[in-house]
């Protein structure tokens, strides 16, 4: 049985889904059809009734042209941000030793 916290986080990323899938002007039907998938189980995916796999995500994105990561609500460019004050942190670090 899933948790509250994972009903909530499988609803977002399926609203996610459905903000991407619409915004690259493709119906559930054709989303369904390029994924080998059934029309309902993307109805699922999208109203948060069922969980995505990473590996199910990362083929969402790539049919839709996106990146996997904002199904998950991190964008591309929040990563790269992030990355890059690890980076400088770490040479910070690197410079006192």
């Amino acid at each position: 049985m899933r948790t509250i916290w994972e009903r909530n986080r499988d609803k977002e990323i399926g609203s996610r889904v459905r903000k991407m899938r619409t915004q690259a002007n493709v119906t559930q039907s054709e989303l369904a059809r390029r994924m080998g998938r059934s029309l309902r189980t993307i109805q699922k995916y999208e109203d948060g009734s069922i969980a995505m796999t990473v590996s199910t995500m990362e083929r969402v994105a790539h049919v839709l042209k996106g990146e996997p990561m904002d199904l998950l609500g991190y964008p591309r460019t929040v990563l790269l941000q992030r990355v890059q004050e690890w980076v400088e942190e770490w040479d910070k670090g690197e410079q006192r030793d």
